[in-house]
């Protein structure tokens, strides 16, 4: 009996091990076949192959911005095999393809297959998205392994230089993506509106493609960050609420890429983000959402009204407003709470004085009542007031807008004075954006007013790290 029990225990071994042999040999094609099957019933025009979730890049964006019918593989491809599998049926089918997008992991998959496919289809243009890893991932490597995912990745980047028809982009190499985790939802899966801004931004006429100037000083960049990151150089407020109040410098980011968020990822605190665009610390009667009227709301546990008339655009921030509020209701008052503050540039481009005792609407003395609301409204919380950053447009800012002689620095000098000992303090990113040439960076900026995603890290980045100080005081 014991000999019979033994054998069969032996048998369902090797049929159980034979199971995951055929599963892995046949499963994958079956798979492949499937997702194919797709690509060859629909009408598409260009196709994303991608060895990493391709979730979060939505088809429906590729077909309002690029004008893209695009298919996606739902499958993963795990390996050399089967990515041939999909672009042997994809670059042969009888579609006229404008565009193949691919989604690499170059140390699995050698630089001399891409490259097979970009000779042998000239007349096809490649753009390749190599795998975007967090710092984290890289810095979990050994140096063996590490060094031999950097050159696999400067290997696939230098042969795109070589030939007309491949384009590869440096998403893997840059700081406000790999460097923030609320970028990412797990693994390789973007943050939606974070995977939006690469499928915006990564075609020919934008930063972020690797070219020959810019090949070295990326991968140098890359070894830096791998070398010198280290995340607890950052205050840990894990548990804490942050709640930010102000104009569209929060209001107009929601995802992953917002001030908010950048600050959520470095220092683990719950955020609410309550900014707006447009608005101002000045209640006038061309602002819906002044600041007063925000607080106003938060005194009552009430919610922004959406108005019918509001654009959709307006109607997507009120809502995502009105969930903070809610979240914020829900929360306890006496846990530690910070209020960060930012308004000035509305104020300034609508030449709204600074001080103006007469008819009460000046800028600072606006900031100093609803501050004082503020620490009555939440008696245990701290106020951080933010100095903006510096600007391009109105002449950098030295332009006078309106009747009252004020330009930018003045409401810059308004809010340095609001700081005092009663946990109210001032954070200043004026000089966030200069360069060691005392030059504005124009790479920090999307349209020489607001940040783009690296101004937003950067500002984000200096917020999170001021804290450590303010809250030593």
């Amino acid at each position: 009996m014991e000999c019979i029990s033994l054998l069969l225990v032996r048998y369902i071994i090797v049929f159980h091990l034979a199971g995951l042999l055929i599963g892995g040999w046949i499963g994958s094609p079956i798979l492949m076949h499937t997702d194919l099957d797709s690509f060859d019933s629909g009408e598409f025009d260009s196709a994303f192959v991608s060895m990493y979730t391709t979730e979060g890049f939505l088809e429906s964006e590729y077909e309002k911005y690029r004008g893209l019918h695009i298919f996606k593989n739902q499958f993963e491809i795990k390996d050399e095999r089967t990515l041939r599998g999909y672009l042997d049926h994809i670059v042969t089918s009888d579609k006229e393809l404008k565009c193949l997008y691919l989604g690499v992991l170059p140390e699995k998959v050698g630089t001399k297959v891409i490259e097979e496919y970009v000779q042998s289809y000239p007349g096809l243009m490649f753009e390749v998205l190599p795998a975007y890893y967090d710092i984290s991932d890289w810095q979990a490597l050994g140096e063996k392994d590490r060094e031999k995912r950097l050159q696999a990745y400067y290997e696939l980047c230098e042969m795109a230089l070589q030939y007309d028809n491949i384009r590869a982009y440096n998403y893997f190499g840059t700081e406000w993506l790999i460097l923030n985790r609320m970028n990412y939802q797990q693994g390789l899966l973007l943050e939606s509106g974070v995977a939006s801004t690469v499928m915006l931004t990564a075609d020919y006429l934008q930063r972020y493609l690797i070219t020959q100037d810019n090949l070295e000083g990326t991968f140098s960049d890359l070894r830096k960050m791998i070398t010198e990151w280290n995340p607890k150089v950052y205050p840990n407020y894990i548990g804490w609420n942050f709640v930010f109040l102000g104009d569209s410098i929060f209001g107009n980011y929601r995802d992953g890429t917002s001030i908010p968020h950048v600050i959520e990822g470095l220092t683990g605190a719950n955020t609410f983000n309550l900014g707006i665009g447009a608005t101002v610390a000045v209640p006038v009667d061309s602002c819906r959402f002044h600041l007063g009227k925000m607080i106003d709301l938060m005194e009552n546990r009430e919610y922004c009204s959406i108005l019918d008339d509001d654009s959709d655009q307006m109607k997507q921030t009120l809502e995502a407003v009105n969930r903070d509020f809610g979240r914020l209701y829900e929360e306890d008052k006496d846990r530690s709470t910070v209020f960060f503050i930012h308004y000035g540039f509305n104020e300034y481009i609508s030449n709204i004085p600074v001080e103006d005792a007469a008819q009460q609407i000046g800028f600072y003395s606006s900031l100093q009542q609803q501050i004082a609301r503020l620490k009555k409204l939440y008696p245990k919380a701290s106020i951080v007031v933010l100095v903006p950053n510096r600007i391009l447009v109105y002449e950098q800012g030295q332009k006078i807008t309106g009747e009252n002689a004020y330009v930018l620095t003045d409401y810059v000098e308004a809010i340095l004075r609001l700081e005092d000992s009663d946990r109210v303090f001032v954070i200043n990113n004026y000089d966030v954006f200069l360069n060691e040439e005392g030059e504005i960076m124009k790479d920090c900026l999307a349209d020489e007013l607001h940040p783009n995603m690296k101004g937003r890290f950067l500002l984000g980045r200096n917020i999170a790290l001021q804290l450590s100080d303010i809250f030593r005081k």
